[in-house]
């Protein structure tokens, strides 16, 4: 419950008499109309009617961990999912990109984070097992037997009781209870206990061997329990110089960028780039080391690479003064490179002072339709004026009329660059990466 109080928004920004002002989320109500922006948490259940390129993190409601990108045409089925609910936005959730209207419908316990607080707070009891239900149908058979016992032996003695036939018939009934009945069952289920063990499986609860006994396939939303809907960047690629790896995780700007190369040479202009640095036969006129990657001895291309990933961006990455936690606003993918671009103190803002003096001329946000996003800066200090843009491959790769090895710029066609980059591709696909 404290969890989910933290991640209620505080303030709003609500059309009110006219005017748009700030007031606390507590005071929302049906039918205010709200603005959202970039880095918003949304106050209550709302309704779309206006956006403009606006996604929303919904991981916390659906465990979708990227970013939805939210419409305000109305949809004809009542029974959709929340997932496809795309022209809705939901309390707690966060606004990563873009900006819209919406009027708001729920508020408080009566949103879908409301009604999962209301869940938590129930207090129903657990429904019992079949092995729990079948031992208390045997407990009960066991008792009518032993009370049925007991009354042959009464007849018996046609119901004269004396101490000996009390004794005897006591004796019968506790008889009929099968006293290691328990400690054979806690016996099996600890050696069921043992044998999930030995598979990497933990089991909290006894009872749950049950289940898992005849359960075949496990469908399980691992966002938020397994993960913390984080994206990190783990590897890098280029031409004439092959993988990096970027150590680090979370959001905390800490981390190095390694590469292996032979100690004979500084770059191998040999590269098999249809594999791994690691997959490399040494060669023979050094062995392999590790470099630390800085800003002293980073190639050009690889330069770019970092600048490409600073400014090309509208996330931002902030350390909370009270807690010294890390936590980014926007875009996952674009949180994830602006860490990699800070781990080597070339961040946005590191970028866009006054020694660097980068500054942007135009923006090209993302857009789902096209899948690509470019924006244009220039040097002040240089006069240098550079388009930087990113995407998805398959919409980034029809772009390019070139290729960069070293300082040199090869030409090449979109077909033949994209067979080029396939096998990076699934490389990096085989390892689980994005």
């Amino acid at each position: 419950m404290d969890s989910l109080r933290k991640m209620t928004s505080p303030t709003s920004r609500v059309l009110r008499s006219g005017h748009q002002v700030v007031v606390p989320t507590a005071e929302l109500v049906p039918g205010d109309v709200v603005y959202l922006e970039s880095g918003d948490v949304v106050g209550a259940d709302c309704r779309l009617f206006e956006v403009f390129n606006l996604e929303t993190d919904e991981a916390l409601l659906t465990g979708e961990a990227l970013p939805i990108a939210k419409v305000s045409e109305p949809f004809d089925d009542p029974e959709l999912p929340l997932g496809d609910r795309v022209n809705l936005s939901f309390a707690s959730t966060t606004v990563t990109k873009g900006r819209g209207k919406a009027v708001v419908y729920a508020t408080g316990m009566a949103s879908e984070v409301g009604k999962i607080a209301k869940k938590l707070m129930e207090t129903n009891k657990a429904k019992k097992t079949p092995l729990q239900k079948a031992l208390d149908k045997m407990s009960w058979v066991l008792l009518g037997v032993a009370v049925v016992s007991v009354l042959i032996v009464f007849g018996v003695n046609k119901f004269k009781i004396s101490n000996e036939v009390l004794l005897y018939a006591i004796g019968l009934a506790i008889a009929t209870i099968p006293e290691g009945l328990i400690a054979v069952v806690t016996l099996t289920m600890s050696l069921g206990v043992h044998t999930l063990a030995k598979k990497r499986a933990l089991v909290r609860k006894l009872v749950a061997l049950e289940s898992l006994g005849s359960i075949t396939n496990i469908c399980s939303d691992k966002t938020g329990t397994l993960t913390q809907s984080k994206m990190v960047l783990v590897r890098a690629w280029l031409p004439e110089e092959g993988f990096f790896r970027i150590s680090g995780l979370g959001f905390e700007p800490i981390g190095e960028v390694t590469k292996k190369q032979q100690s004979a040479h500084p770059i191998d202009t040999q590269v098999n780039f249809a594999s791994d640095d690691k997959s490399q036969p040494a060669s023979d006129n050094g062995s392999e080391e590790t470099v630390v990657i800085s800003e002293s001895n980073m190639s050009a291309p690889f330069r770019r690479i970092v600048h490409g990933a600073a400014l090309c961006n509208m996330s931002e990455i902030r350390k909370d003064d009270e807690t010294g936690d890390w936590f980014g606003i926007g875009d996952p993918t674009e949180i994830a490179l602006q860490v990699f671009a800070t781990k080597l103190a070339m961040g946005k803002p590191t970028l866009s002072n006054a020694d660097n003096q980068w500054k942007l001329i135009c923006e090209y946000p993302f857009d789902s339709s096209i899948k690509r996003m470019s924006v244009a800066a220039r040097n002040e200090k240089t006069g240098e004026k550079v388009v930087f843009l990113k995407g998805a491959t398959e919409r980034v790769v029809p772009c390019c009329t070139g290729r960069q090895d070293g300082e040199r710029v090869a030409n090449i066609s979109p077909d033949s660059l994209q067979a080029y980059l396939d096998p990076q591709i699934q490389d990096m696909a085989r390892d689980g990466l994005r």
